[in-house]
């Protein structure tokens, strides 16, 4: 479906480029001391168990993997349809699944990135957002998800671009 982009962006979540190497670090150090201990004997107080280092070093590595994923949202218009994505957790939606288009009014901004899917005024959602940027509503029709939000530097432009796609399938 990755035709020639007519539009394209990356939005990079600031705050997770920060994480990310973080908990990264802490994460293979929990681990690294776990394994350490296990082939080399106990080297800290033997008042913490080995399997805690263990346990953290996961608990922490969930958040590595989570930050690394959502770190930058991808967003592809061309001829075939749009494409969102998180790192791996994609969207592709062909145009004639698009019912209306709608720029989300008001001053409200993301507050954070959140997870794809999610319930809303009665109806489920996929929302990609990134914190800081305008967003944009699409309204589909025979799906499970009626409705995707997400975030975009230039909602007008993007509009723009939908609303003639759109014009293109109405007879």
């Amino acid at each position: 479906m990755l035709g020639k982009a007519l539009y394209e962006e990356r939005l990079k979540f600031n705050y997770a480029l920060v994480a990310t190497p973080i908990f990264g670090l802490l994460s293979a150090g929990f681990l690294g001391l776990f394994f350490f201990q296990r082939l080399e004997g106990q080297v800290l107080p033997s008042i913490i168990p080995n399997w805690f280092y263990l346990f953290i070093g996961i608990y922490l590595l969930r958040f590595f993997l989570l930050s690394l994923t959502f770190s930058t949202l991808h967003l592809h218009i061309s001829s075939s349809g749009i494409i969102i994505s998180f790192g791996l957790i994609k969207r592709k939606i062909v145009w004639d699944l698009i019912d209306e288009c709608n720029i989300l009014q008001g001053s409200f901004r993301a507050l954070w990135w959140r997870l794809p899917v999610d319930w809303s005024r009665g109806k489920w959602r996929n929302v990609f957002q990134v914190m800081g940027y305008p967003q944009i509503s699409l309204g589909l029709k025979n799906t499970r998800f009626k409705e995707v939000v997400f975030s975009t530097r230039e909602p007008e432009k993007v509009k723009q671009i939908i609303d003639e796609f759109l014009k293109g399938l109405t007879p």
